[in-house]
């Protein structure tokens, strides 16, 4: 009886072992938050083992090498959903293993989870959903290749404003209503079209940056 006991715990055990450490599959982004805009961390490479802590919606939170952070689950082999019950693991495993991802499946899946800032229609967007103004610089400022880039544009429409400012005053000041309606209309033309001219490309370069680095940290396209 005392040896059947025994059997029970070891097995106990190392079922435990086996779920709490898991593999990676691809390299990967471990990141401080369970966001895919979030800052990385570091780098977890193909290969290496992690331990597993929880489960946040599509990421795991996890330890590698002594660092604490999120990783997403496509990134962790065997992985399955905390919800499906235990005796269930090994079917779940088998059937998305016989049933391979489609074409379409994918462009999809890079598209909602990669992240990248797109140009639609005049505005920038993130997963389709239009950014602004500060969401965009926040974007950005997390990325340390960008912020050469970001400040030059920031200093051209700090310039362009100092202009548009100048020019409208001028204009109010020469107590002439159509006169000064002129100028600050002219002043705002002038500032978007002086920070379109000279801050468009140091902007249009950060995002090229931003998304360019994203090749290589998300989980889902970095190989």
């Amino acid at each position: 009886m005392k040896k059947y006991a025994l059997f029970l715990i070891i097995l106990v055990m190392f079922s435990v072992i086996g779920y709490s450490q898991i593999t990676i599959t691809q390299n990967s982004s471990l990141l401080k938050e369970p966001s895919l805009t979030s800052k990385v961390i570091t780098t977890a490479f193909n290969g290496d083992s992690v331990t597993l802590i929880e489960h946040t919606g599509k990421f795991w939170k996890v330890d590698y090498q002594k660092k604490t952070g999120y990783i997403h689950e496509t990134c962790l082999s065997n992985y399955i959903a905390p919800s499906q019950k235990e005796p269930d693991k090994t079917i779940a495993f088998e059937q998305i293993q016989e049933k391979p991802q489609s074409v379409t499946d994918k462009t999809v899946s890079e598209k909602t989870t990669v992240g990248q800032i797109e140009l639609k229609k005049g505005v920038y967007c993130l997963n389709d959903k239009p950014l602004k103004n500060k969401e965009l610089k926040k974007l950005l400022k997390s990325n340390s290749e960008c912020i050469v880039e970001l400040r030059t544009y920031q200093m051209v429409s700090a310039i362009g404003l100092s202009g548009q400012i100048i020019v409208s005053v001028i204009g109010i000041a020469t107590l002439d209503p159509v006169l000064s309606t002129v100028f600050i209309l002219g002043g705002l033309a002038a500032n978007i079209g002086f920070t379109a001219l000279f801050g468009g490309p140091s902007l249009k370069k950060a995002i090229e940056i931003y998304n360019k680095s994203l090749e290589s940290k998300n989980p889902i396209t970095n190989k």
